[in-house]
């Protein structure tokens, strides 16, 4: 069990790290971040890099949320099981 926990926060932590270096950006995202480059503005890069960031991890959230509630509920349910069978 202690081997899960550690893989699982060492995973967290990579997943933490990478995404701090992650801009990924689509087609059109780039085309006005270039334009914006050329009329010497980069607060709109900057911008759009938070926001595909901020749309990337919201769905990872939402997932953590029901791995959570899962393990939880699992959890409860072996304790439960190791009662009745004393």
């Amino acid at each position: 069990m202690k081997f899960r926990k550690t893989i699982s926060i060492l995973v967290f932590i990579a997943l933490v790290v990478i995404a701090n270096q992650t801009w990924a950006q689509c087609p059109m995202c780039k085309a006005a971040l270039e334009s914006g480059r050329k009329a010497g503005t980069t607060e709109v890069g900057n911008t759009i890099n938070y926001g595909i960031i901020y749309l990337f991890a919201f769905p990872y959230c939402i997932a953590m949320v029901f791995a959570v509630i899962f393990y939880k509920k699992n959890k409860l349910r072996k304790k439960q099981q190791a009662l009745n069978n004393q």
